[in-house]
């Protein structure tokens, strides 16, 4: 009977791109560069809000975007450590079938945290991982998962109106008390279709608040990324999820 000989060498192995990856438990390593973090949370009636766990948005070397996941009990030994931008390397994961409703990628496996994983930063930047990776779909794509509830996908276009306000001068982004309003409403003309309505809640508002504030010149291009197309009045209206990354005034 013929011996099976493994042969040793002292070269490591290359990291496992997310394509290659199976559903189930993963002792291989994986090398990304973490695009966004954020809370998932869920609303109970007589405790509130609940911290579920953390969402994350990862890209690896063959441009593949992956969602992530940190389960509530493990968010303190990891959430510290997140950075947008910064490499990880991550080994003992757990791959599961990602969720049908509201998909923030392409890829048809969550990587999920688990209490055997050792997730550590990468201190050199590798330029072949890219920064970010937007999933910009038609206008058609859009009216077609109209609250559907499924792929969350990003939008780009020029303003047309900031909370009613034209571009002509520069929008205040103010509550008429003075105080900052938890939402901003945009009308949004695409290339291929019809202006839209564009609904940024809370963390997304203040997000774009800052941006708009912050730039030289009055921006009129927006880029908003997961979006979840809805009909309100007969339009289509993509209002943006609690809470998704951020939009980018250009």
């Amino acid at each position: 009977m013929a011996k099976q000989t493994t042969v040793i060498t002292g070269q490591a192995a290359s990291p496992l791109f997310f394509s290659q990856v199976s559903p189930g438990p993963g002792d291989s390593k994986l090398q990304f560069r973490l695009v966004h973090f954020w809370e998932a949370r869920k609303n109970a009636k007589e405790r509130g809000s609940i911290l579920v766990g953390i969402e994350m948005l990862m890209i690896d070397g063959q441009g593949t975007v992956a969602h992530g996941f940190i389960a509530q009990n493990h968010c303190n030994r990891y959430e510290k450590e997140l950075e947008r931008g910064r490499i990880y390397t991550l080994t003992n994961f757990f791959a599961s079938n990602i969720k049908v409703m509201y998909r923030v990628a392409d890829q048809k496996l969550v990587i999920c945290i688990t209490h055997t994983s050792e997730m550590s930063k990468v201190e050199e930047n590798i330029e072949g991982i890219l920064t970010q990776r937007f999933r910009i779909h038609s206008f058609a794509d859009f009216e077609a998962n109209c609250d559907l509830r499924g792929d969350l996908h990003d939008v780009v276009g020029h303003l047309k109106l900031v909370d009613g306000q034209p571009l002509q001068h520069r929008p205040v982004l103010c509550t008429k008390y003075g105080s900052t309003s938890p939402k901003i409403m945009v009308h949004l003309q695409l290339k291929d279709g019809p202006v839209m309505n564009v609904y940024l809640w809370d963390q997304a508002a203040e997000s774009f608040r800052i941006k708009f504030d912050a730039s030289a010149t009055t921006p009129t291009v927006l880029l908003v990324t997961t979006v979840n197309p809805k009909r309100l009045g007969g339009n289509i209206s993509p209002p943006s999820p609690p809470p998704p990354p951020p939009p980018h005034p250009i």
